[in-house]
């Protein structure tokens, strides 16, 4: 087995590597994802091949100064429990000090991979879904009076808000979800700016996609959250909503009361915890 760095060439075996992983892939296209193309410019990208030359597997790491996301970790499934993991793993990882990361489905083997490696599980991260007409209008009632504007692209502001929420300097992944359609809006509350948030209506699939959500003040989670939901839905051109809640966060339970279903649950593993769930809602292919 050859484990190398990944290029442009290899773009698309990923993608079919990815998509025969994918259990809730929706619809099967030959087109490169934008996170893989975003994680292959912005990040480290290995692959792994057989002795035959054929792709078996991949991984890609996101760092960000002392952070280090493991974003991707994939193997053929005919390919599985031959160790191909555990050694994509050893190289992406080699080397990085500082804290290291990643979010996890519930297949045992890939929770023991990362454990093993020194990333303790530190909560669970509940993906949820609901059908616009599934969902309870208003939610939950919003104690503050939150006012949502529509930030600029880079916007210094959210860049700062996030650096401080999120646990790290990261401009380049921001930026990239302002590129690939992700709205940036900037939360104030009594005049007094307290977070921020993105969201995308993706045509292709209906849905609405919110996340990452931050908020500089845990006590004002819920309500900053929920604002957001409801303004979301009060755009068009869209019949599902989707946000990605750590089981800490104080939204989690209107949310769940307020019509949303559980479509899927992760685990989020750290060797150190570098931020608050209780004030940051993830977008999971970023963190």
């Amino acid at each position: 087995m050859l484990i190398r760095p990944a290029s442009t060439a290899d773009l698309a075996n990923i993608n079919t590597i990815i998509q025969l992983n994918e259990e809730d892939t929706e619809v099967q296209t030959p087109d490169i994802p934008s996170y893989i193309q975003h994680e292959l410019k912005t990040g480290e990208m290995y692959v792994a091949e057989d002795s035959d030359g054929e792709l078996i597997g991949f991984s890609a790491v996101l760092n960000r100064g002392q952070v280090h996301y493991l974003a991707e970790l994939f193997v053929h499934p005919q390919k599985q429990s031959q160790k191909v993991g555990q050694t994509l793993l050893d190289v992406t990882l080699k080397g990085k000090t500082g804290i290291k990361c990643t979010v996890s489905s519930e297949d045992k083997r890939a929770l023991a991979l990362y454990i093993r490696q020194g990333m303790q599980p530190r909560w669970q991260i509940f993906v949820l879904r609901a059908g616009r007409e599934e969902i309870k209008t208003p939610l939950l009632d919003v104690q503050e009076q939150v006012e949502l504007v529509k930030a600029t692209r880079r916007d210094p502001r959210v860049l700062s808000i996030d650096s401080q929420v999120s646990g790290r300097h990261r401009a380049q992944d921001l930026e990239y979800l302002e590129e690939t359609g992700y709205v940036p809006l900037l939360v104030s509350i009594s005049g007094e700016t307290q977070g921020y948030a993105y969201y995308q209506i993706d045509q292709s699939t209906n849905r609405c996609e919110i996340g990452p959500i931050a908020s500089l003040n845990s006590k004002l989670s819920k309500d900053i959250t929920l604002s957001i939901v409801n303004f979301c839905l009060q755009q068009t051109a869209f019949k599902t909503l989707s946000i990605s809640v750590p089981g800490p966060h104080p939204a989690l339970r209107p949310l769940l009361t307020a019509g949303f279903k559980i479509a899927y649950v992760e685990t989020f593993l750290s060797s150190e915890v570098f931020f608050d769930p209780q004030e940051y809602i993830m977008l999971v292919d970023i963190l």
